[in-house]
């Protein structure tokens, strides 16, 4: 079976873009790499970084798909959670996963707040058994709709987290991107991760559990001793951001951002200024 890799990158997202790709494209010389570039930006870095891996990085530019629906998916819950400006690169991602599936046989997501540190052929080996090879997080998701006084759309024994998973194209429908916005519709109170929420409710029960070190999050309990595969920087505190203190009650968030200073290093000829200092200054003050 043939896989292929894709990400969606927005104007505002280059830095972190040159470093999730290149590092996923460091190990993973088997796996090509699409990333939907949202229309309009100024990509030229990124193109550059990525220019010696060859035909293996590929970039369409494209328009994000726009959607009336997106107004009524804003909630005490969402805002939490994300910015509504980030709604048409949700829906990117399941335009890809429709498009994709003509074209390869394994569709792997990687999100760009993200550090590949090894390969990820046993995630493609995991998805050819025709389900979604992911990580759980069951358990934060679980604290959150406790939190949040939600119940759960997607009550199933195991809630994957969008961040890393490898699709078998064969159970992706062709006319997914409306399954979603029908979906928003129907429970745009009730959600807060509005593509993830789908994508769990879509597909419930079809999830082959990845250990956590092919998405390893600082929620997970594992965070400071697992031997990652993928670092995903999750939430708002990430490794570049400006001004970020260690969010409440949780003390080793900031384990791996020496891994990411690292190789902020190693792309900062591509990188802009502020956004290496950024990574620099909280990989030692944090």
């Amino acid at each position: 079976m043939n896989a292929a890799a894709y990400a969606v990158c927005d104007v505002n997202y280059t830095d972190p873009a040159i470093i999730a790709a290149g590092s996923f494209l460091k190990f993973n010389s088997e796996i090509p790499l699409i990333i939907y570039l949202e229309s309009g930006g100024n990509y030229r870095r990124l193109r550059a970084a990525l220019a010696q891996y060859g035909d293996r990085a590929e970039f369409r530019e494209v328009n994000f798909p726009e959607m009336a629906v997106y107004d009524s998916v804003r909630n005490q819950y969402t805002e939490l959670f994300y910015n509504p400006e980030a709604m048409p690169a949700f829906a990117q991602r399941i335009k890809a996963l429709a498009e994709l599936r003509q074209e390869c046989d394994i569709i792997v997501n990687i999100d760009l707040d993200t550090l590949t540190l090894n390969h990820i052929r046993p995630a493609i080996t995991a998805a050819e058994s025709g389900r979604i090879a992911a990580v759980s997080e069951r358990d934060n998701r679980d604290r959150w709709l406790r939190n949040l006084g939600l119940t759960d759309i997607a009550p199933m024994p195991d809630y994957f987290n969008t961040g890393f998973a490898a699709y078998p194209a064969a159970i992706i429908p062709e006319d997914i991107l409306r399954e979603y916005a029908d979906f928003l519709r129907a429970y745009h109170d009730r959600i807060y991760c509005p593509e993830q929420d789908f994508l769990n409710w879509k597909f419930a029960g079809m999830i082959t559990r990845l250990p956590v070190a092919y998405n390893l999050m600082f929620t997970s309990r594992e965070y400071t001793t697992a031997a990652p595969r993928i670092i995903h920087f999750l939430g708002a505190h990430k490794p570049w951001a400006a001004r970020i203190s260690p969010p409440e009650g949780v003390s080793n968030y900031a384990h791996h951002f020496p891994r990411y200073a690292v190789e902020a290093e190693r792309w900062g000829g591509f990188l802009a200024h502020e956004f290496r200092t950024a990574v620099a200054e909280n990989a030692r003050r944090l």
